[in-house]
């Protein structure tokens, strides 16, 4: 059997017109917990209605009301399994046990959650699912500082940063290096002399700057225009200097074990999976295209797989940015995988079709079509293994786990080790496996593609048109100003 790792992070694109349905895990993920039978009974509702074929489990605690006991209860869950993301669930009238297990259980893999009504059972499906949202994400959002030490997941309250949104679906944290620091700086932010800075992403373009335990300021980045900066509690800060280095530490290496082993269990269960679902497999396809997420995607692949068994494809348009092109070129060697380039002729066809733009995005089409060529030459039955995160969309933390996407000839089962994954997650895990990510992140830019993207916002043509190291290497390629004229 082939392994393949696939280029380009638009894969699930070209499944999106085909039929799909859902492959529930072997070893399911997700743990849910509540006090009573009844408040389990309609959780599992919950679950049957909005996460069908993710095969979340929903256990009670037996109707306990003494917060010790329920302590004790999810404490020796955590310990005998650990291959589980465990949540709390409570209503109103479970405040002192929710607050006892959300002060008392410090670990990456758990988080305690109250929906607003008095009982589980009293709430509407619709808010139930929205409770287990929102602990799917204080799960992956939660980030503190213990002096110069940055906490990654595994945070005392007394620890979070300070307006740290935790609950918030779609939100993501990540750490900004030096490029985010200098552009930072330049827009006025209130910055001291430190290595890296950690953002929140909120809705709308906000973003909520710290370099301590408090944001320093706010970074709005619109769509097109300027991105700006407010700057919020400049006054008497102390200047914490956070450095890289802060990320390394035990209570940071826990956490990447854990979500490292929870990830792996999944891929692996995906390929006894797919043997069952599709009959045999002929490839197991990982989307690749440099970035963050399909990087990570590979590497796990990768470990779980093994290298010997991984090929890597990289679609090139002709408009990549060429730090892209040497970035998949260096850690292809040093993962020891091969990799297979296709071209969509992207570049080629903008005389006759015009600069992309965001409502006439052909070039998508084209970069599918020479994917999908490349897929079907691979086998009919594929395992693919995608970067998706929660955190990226609500269209993508809306897919279940696994999947399976069928049309003519073809059968591909769909696996998603990353979703409950945060950047900074990613940023972590990369500085602890000593895996350098994409150059660009550092220079200041959060997601990469094509120099000419029309998806790239303010921030990003900003970096494009003033950066240097960036600059000096796109200036003299085909449309570079002209897609810098869009913005």
């Amino acid at each position: 059997m082939l392994t393949v790792a696939l280029a380009n992070g638009v894969l699930e694109a070209v499944m999106v017109h085909q039929e799909w349905k859902p492959v529930t895990p072997s070893k399911p993920p997700y743990l849910i917990l509540v006090r009573a039978g009844k408040d389990r009974d309609a959780t599992r509702a919950a679950v049957n209605r909005f996460y069908d074929g993710w095969g979340i489990v929903v256990e009670s605690l037996g109707g306990t009301r003494d917060p010790e006991e329920a302590y004790e209860r999810a404490r020796s869950i955590l310990r005998e399994d650990q291959a589980h993301f465990v949540m709390y669930i409570g209503g109103r009238e479970d405040a002192e046990l929710v607050e006892k297990l959300d002060a008392s259980i410090v670990d990456e893999r758990f988080a305690a959650i109250s929906i607003g009504k008095k009982r589980v059972r009293n709430a509407r499906l619709e808010e139930i699912f929205w409770g287990i949202e929102r602990a799917r994400a204080k799960l992956r959002l939660r980030v503190g500082l213990d002096g110069d030490k940055i906490l990654v997941h595994r945070v005392p309250r007394d620890k979070l940063l300070s307006d740290l949104v935790v609950d918030q679906p779609f939100a993501d944290v990540f750490i900004g290096g030096r490029g985010w620091v200098k552009w930072l700086s330049k827009l006025g932010a209130c910055l001291p002399d430190t290595e890296l800075v950690i953002l929140e992403r909120l809705a709308g373009g906000r973003h909520l700057v710290y370099d301590g335990l408090t944001p320093c300021c706010e970074l709005h980045m619109p769509d097109e225009g300027i991105p700006s900066v407010t700057n919020v509690n400049c006054e008497n800060r102390r200047e914490y200097g956070l450095q890289y280095n802060s990320l390394l530490n035990t209570n940071n290496y826990t956490v990447t074990e854990s979500f490292e082993r929870i990830s792996l269990s999944l891929l692996r269960d995906a390929l006894a999976r797919a043997e069952e679902v599709l009959g045999y497999v002929d490839a197991i396809v990982v989307p690749w295209s440099g970035g963050k997420d399909s990087t990570m995607a590979l590497y796990l692949a990768v470990k779980a797989y093994g290298a010997s068994r991984v090929v890597a494809i990289y679609v090139d348009t002709g408009v990549d940015f060429p730090q892209n092109i040497d970035y998949i070129n260096d850690l292809a060697s040093r993962l020891g995988i091969e990799v297979v380039k296709a071209r969509a002729p992207v570049r080629e066809f903008i005389p006759l079709k015009g600069m992309p733009r965001h409502d006439y995005r052909w070039c998508t089409g084209l970069k599918l079509e020479t994917l999908e060529s490349v897929l079907r030459r691979l086998g009919e039955k594929l395992v693919v293994v995608t970067g998706d995160r929660d955190a990226e969309s609500e269209p993508r933390s809306r897919r279940p786990l696994m999947r399976v996407e069928e049309s003519e000839h073809v059968k591909r089962l769909i696996v998603t080790p990353l979703k409950q994954w945060s950047t900074i997650l990613l940023q972590l895990y990369a500085k602890v496996r000593g895996l350098e990510l994409n150059p660009l992140y550092e220079l200041g830019f959060y997601r990469l593609g094509c120099y000419i993207c029309p998806a790239l916002r303010s921030w990003e043509k900003l970096i494009l048109a003033r950066e240097p190291l960036v600059a000096a290497r796109l200036v003299g390629l085909p449309y570079y100003r002209r897609g810098l004229r869009q913005g």
